[in-house]
Order: structure tokens, then sequence, then C-alpha cells
């Protein structure tokens, strides 16, 4: 059997496995569920997988195959832990000294549970909550709202605010 002979998907395949090994081990994942070590030795099975689809040709094999394993990780490895602690704290404290924001906690308590939920208030509020518990339980594996999100969220609060306005005076 030729090199051409291997089904050009596995060694693409092997390829996108080790990129992915090598992002989470880097960057970690966004899998709001799951560890990045979890997500991390899927992706080596998936590289013993491609591996042994890639024994089953004769030689030569791609390069990529000669590759070393990666080890198998801790479960529960997240990567850059500093980091992420770091900006759920920034992250907490925008929430905390946004005016929006503290109007919604004190005005969500005047309006009916049905008014509550057509503008998303407790979407909002459930932001800072979760961001809280998370970081009191230095839980890194529930998502945390980052700057990113914040900007998302934050548009999102004015115009909870606008509505709320609205809903209160009219």
């Amino acid at each position: 059997m030729k090199r051409k002979d291997i089904p050009a998907d596995y060694e693409t395949e092997l390829k996108n496995c080790f990129d992915k090994w090598d992002h989470l081990n880097e960057y970690g994942g966004s899998d709001p569920s799951f560890a990045d070590g979890v997500n991390m030795d899927l992706e080596r099975n998936h590289i013993i997988y491609f591996k042994a689809k890639i024994e089953e040709t004769l030689p030569p094999y791609p390069e990529i195959y000669y590759r070393d394993t990666p080890p198998k990780v801790d479960i529960n490895y997240i990567a850059r832990p500093d980091e992420i602690r770091k900006n759920a704290a920034a992250s907490l404290k925008l929430f905390e000294q946004n005016d929006s924001f503290q109007f919604l906690q004190a005005a969500v308590k005047n309006i009916s549970d049905k008014q509550a939920e057509d503008l998303h208030i407790h979407n909002i509020l459930g932001y800072e909550r979760t961001l809280r518990i998370a970081i009191s339980k230095d839980d890194l594996i529930i998502p945390i709202p980052d700057y990113k999100v914040y900007k998302k969220s934050s548009k999102k609060l004015r115009i909870c605010v606008f509505a709320q306005i609205f809903c209160l005076h009219f």
C-alpha cells in the first residue's frame, strides 16, 4: 500500500486533534460544564483513535503520526486559572459600580414577575449572582462573564433600564 492510500481524513483529523489539545493546554476552552482537563483527555483519546486508524495502513505514515501522544491530564486541570480569577473579580467590580445595574436591583422589587420576565431582568441580575457564587467557591468552570460578556450585558442592561423606567411611569 502506498502513502496516498492513507485516507487523508485521518491525517487531517489527527492534526486537528493535536491542534485542539495544544489550544486547550495553553488557552483553555469555553465548555461551561467541564474543566479543560476533561476536554484535553477527550482530544487525547481522539489522537489515539486516529493513530490506530493510520496504523491499519502500511508505512510510510504521515509525519504527524510520529508526534508523541499527549500525556493523560488531571480532569480538574484549568488553563490560566489566575487570569480567570483576575477577570472575574474585575467583572464583578464593574457590575457593582454600574448605576444601571444598581437601579435594576432596586427596581425589580417594584414590578411583577411577569414584567421582570418580559424584560429579562433576572437574566441580567443572574450574571452578577453567578459571578459572585463562582468567585466565592473559586469555581473556574461556572460560566464567568468576562469583559466581552459584560460589554454585551451592559448594553442589555441599558435597554432593561429604559424599559423598566417606561413600564414604571406609563
